[in-house]
């Protein structure tokens, strides 16, 4: 499908929304986004720059740090009522505004290379590429947050939170993994200088029971308490909070890690019913905190080089015990260990069914390799049948 391009002069009401200029550009696209593709992401922070919309990566959000020029989808609009610029989807909900820490899934750069001389003729010198091709778009808004006042022992919580998510509470703009740390009156994820100052979502409160300072959301169940390793979805930036400076991290989804310290992605219920699996023999071996197939090899014996990254089935679990990490089935049976020769139906996976499928939270980015969805049928081979 030929992309369309469209600019649109749009003077805006407000002044000092840019500083640079009174003319805001906004190219679209008609691309069609298909699973394995277009489900790429970039997070970044969308900025107004000489009447371009850009979106700038945060610093820690281990994509490319760049700016780029962003190609919205057809059926987005550019809006300026209350003098503020936004950008609205379809059904003329705010999908993002200048500011906003916005998680844009799409083509990093141009699909195609016609498509990219297109953009570049429709648009002016001055915004120029690298180019984001938009597909779906979620921002959370680090405006205006609360702030709750904890009374310990020996001194004050401080505690921020979002007054609004926009987007679901479930997307993610970028990954962070690290301790839930109590640095003075600050709660960090990570210690030192490296430690972010975490911005939580609406409704989150700090309480503080038996000496541990812990987070319920707002249904009250407990999220985390300090000590624990979490995987947090959300943003990068800088804290603009005067007791807590540094970088800081705008919380919208988070998860406790397991103790053993592995990551452990899953499956998002069942698999598609038109994956075709087949029957593998290797060992499991843990690099690092991820787990893989090693010495992997099909029923014709055909070896495969490179061990691949394992999804698991959404019932099963971890255990460590004496120190080895263990694979639980749905029944509470240990079924394989580390270092383990296995057997095991598999399917191999795109990036992007990948992302459609597990739980995207618990893949950590230095987990590399093929990504194979494995059946309930991972088992340990029999001492008397290993190779």
């Amino acid at each position: 499908m030929q992309a369309l391009l469209v600019c649109v002069l749009l003077a805006l009401a407000a002044t000092g929304c840019s500083g640079q200029g009174e003319v805001a550009f906004f190219p679209q696209h008609d691309a069609s986004f298909i699973p394995d593709r277009g489900r790429e992401f970039f997070a970044g922070k969308l900025v107004l720059k000489d009447g371009c919309l850009r979106a700038e990566a945060p610093p820690r959000s281990g994509y490319d740090h760049r700016s780029r020029l962003v190609v919205w989808p057809r059926t987005f609009s550019l809006s300026t009522e209350d003098g503020s610029v936004r950008v609205v989807d379809a059904s003329g909900r705010i999908a993002a505004r200048i500011g906003d820490h916005v998680r844009f899934g799409g083509y990093p750069s141009s699909p195609q290379s016609v498509r990219l001389r297109e953009l570049e003729q429709g648009l002016p010198t001055d915004c120029p590429g690298p180019y984001l091709w938009a597909g779906e778009v979620t921002a959370i808004s680090l405006d205006g947050p609360t702030t709750l006042t904890l009374q310990l022992p020996d001194r004050e919580l401080h505690f921020r939170r979002q007054e609004t998510l926009v987007g679901g509470q479930e997307s993610l703009t970028a990954l962070a993994i690290g301790e839930l740390v109590l640095d003075g009156q600050c709660l960090r994820l990570g210690h030192g200088d490296s430690g972010s100052f975490i911005v939580w979502p609406p409704g989150f409160t700090p309480h503080y029971h038996r000496g541990v300072v812990h987070v319920r959301n707002d249904a009250g169940a407990i999220i985390a308490q300090v000590g624990d390793r979490l995987a947090m979805g959300g943003a990068g930036g800088r804290s603009d909070d005067e007791m807590c400076p540094g970088s800081a991290w705008g919380a919208n989804s988070i998860k406790v890690l397991p103790d053993v310290e592995v990551y452990f992605p899953k499956q998002d219920g069942p698999l598609a019913i038109d994956q075709e699996m087949e029957s593998f023999v290797g060992r499991l071996v843990l690099d690092g905190r991820c787990l893989n197939a090693d010495s992997v090899r099909d029923r014709d014996r055909r070896v495969y080089p490179v061990p691949p990254l394992l999804i698991w089935p959404d019932t099963f679990t971890l255990s460590a015990e004496d120190e080895v990490v263990g694979i639980v089935d749905a029944t509470g049976r240990t079924v394989a260990r580390v270092g383990d020769d296995v057997r095991f139906s598999a399917a191999a996976v795109s990036y992007g069914q990948a992302m459609e499928w597990s739980g995207f939270r618990e893949i950590s980015p230095a987990c590399s390799g093929p990504i194979w969805a494995v059946a309930d049928d991972f088992a340990a081979v029999p001492d008397s049948e290993s190779p």
